[in-house]
């Protein structure tokens, strides 16, 4: 046996294959020995390109894109968070040199909590191509896989959780299993890996007849992420929860129902709910009763996705208020957003300023099957940018953890008499409309994520984004 170290992972490889290459009798149609298919020399090529860009872009990310150590200014106002507030403290105004207000300081510590996924590099190969990092095109991934981390916190730990100490140590808390779920490997025990979205992505186009225009390398709408997610939340933990995705910006009420309600419906795979986790031996048994959910009313939890566009090229400042009032509900798991080409996790405001997790920093692979230090996956400091500075193509996310929680959203979101109103409610689909396609290609291990050979050549539309 010999050893391979790709990436810091190892692959052990039969030093006598059962039928070695060169024993094999010559086809009509095989090449002479030794000589490399046109096929194989694309291959190779495109190695090569991968190989060299991921190193250049690598070494200008590490050099170049260093995270601010320094907190940005914060005044006296209220700050947001996924629906909680922190207010200045009543009649003081001034403090003390390097003291931080304690309204600031406990949003930061509120917001240190949250999981913050960012590029990688030196993890395994995706599928059978030479990709082993997400460098400069895997932000939007990153973004969703912040979201869709904090709506699995809330599901599992409850809203306001903060890790401990010992949930950071204790390999088998439930924290530490969930930043396993999304730790790059393709194996099936991360069910959120870059991998396993890349190859949920590419299986969902091959369903729909159009794998030839897709790549690895590309880069998602808030759509197309949120409709991958709810593909691979539906395998792994669909028997408690569902993600309703609202491709039209509206909320109907029959759908939502149908999708959460368990005396009328079932997921599509039942074999592959891996469901909740006993928070002392980290292994898959049946959730436990939560102090705010009857274990008998028959709802799953729901992730609600609302893809918008508030504006043509900039986002038009009527909506300023609309997204802030978002940050306000109680529900808000955060907005999928950013710049042309770069994409944001959004989390809160001050003012007229975004608050944000941003993936675009390189931080080398985590090996999920030992000891790690969670400490990379966490940011002290946020980012702020003004409103009206971002892309206006977005996404709203909500988490409500009971159909009471789902009732009051939807009530709130119905009864907004806002002109701007930009996520409406209606009580069913209209007959007249395509059915929704949510399919789900279950087979995905045909799908091994090979890139179009060619299209891997053409990386002059590659945006490096420092």
């Amino acid at each position: 046996m010999s050893e391979d170290n790709l990436g810091g992972w190892t692959v052990m490889e039969s030093a006598a294959p059962p039928f070695p290459e060169d024993r094999r009798p010559p086809s009509r149609h095989s090449p002479p020995p030794h000589e490399d298919t046109p096929e194989k020399t694309k291959q190779k090529i495109s190695s090569l390109l991968h190989t060299g860009k991921f190193k250049i872009m690598a070494s200008l990310y590490k050099f170049y894109k260093k995270h601010p150590s320094d907190l940005p200014e914060f005044s006296s106002s209220p700050i947001w968070l996924l629906g909680m507030v922190f207010l200045p403290p009543t009649g003081q105004t001034t403090f003390e040199e390097g003291e931080l207000p304690p309204h600031v300081a406990e949003f930061i510590e509120n917001f240190s909590s949250l999981l913050w996924f960012s590029y990688r590099k030196d993890f395994p190969p995706i599928g059978s191509s030479s990709i082993t990092s997400d460098i400069g095109w895997g932000c939007m991934l990153r973004t969703g896989q912040m979201m869709l981390a904090q709506a699995l916190v809330r599901h599992l730990l409850g809203k306001g959780w903060r890790p401990s100490p010992r949930d950071k140590l204790s390999p088998f808390s439930v924290y530490r299993q969930i930043v396993r779920w999304f730790s790059d490997s393709p194996l099936p025990q991360h069910p959120y890996s870059i991998h396993n979205i890349v190859r949920k992505n590419r299986a969902n186009s091959r369903m729909h007849g159009s794998v030839s225009q897709d790549r690895i390398e590309e880069w998602y709408a808030p759509t197309k992420i949120a409709k991958v997610l709810q593909c691979l939340v539906r395998r792994h933990l669909g028997r408690t929860l569902s993600v309703y995705v609202a491709e039209d910006g509206m909320l109907y009420l029959d759908k939502i129902i149908e999708g959460c309600d368990t005396t009328r419906s079932k997921p599509g795979n039942q074999e592959a709910n891996q469901n909740e986790l006993h928070p002392d031996d980290g292994e898959v048994h049946p959730p436990s009763p939560s102090p705010t959910t009857d274990p008998n009313d028959g709802w799953r939890s729901l992730i609600i996705v609302v893809p918008v566009r508030l504006g043509v090229e900039s986002l038009n400042p009527v909506y300023v208020e609309t997204i802030q009032e978002f940050f306000r509900l109680p529900q808000s798991i955060g907005i999928l957003g950013g710049r042309p080409k770069k994409s944001f996790y959004f989390v809160g405001y001050q003012d007229e300023s975004m608050l944000y997790l941003d993936p675009h920093f390189v931080h080398a692979s985590v090996r999920p099957d030992r000891e790690f230090s969670p400490e990379s996956y966490h940011c002290q400091v946020p980012l702020k940018m003004p409103i009206v500075s971002i892309d206006p193509t977005l996404a709203f996310c909500f988490y409500c953890h009971d159909r009471k929680d789902f009732e009051t959203l939807a009530a709130h979101l119905a009864s907004s008499s806002r002109r701007e109103k930009v996520i409406h409610v209606a009580v069913t689909r209209p007959s007249y409309l395509p059915p929704l396609d949510d399919r789900d290609d279950d087979d995905d291990e045909q799908d091994d994520c090979v890139p179009d050979a060619m299209a891997d050549l053409d990386i002059a539309d590659d945006i490096l984004i420092l």
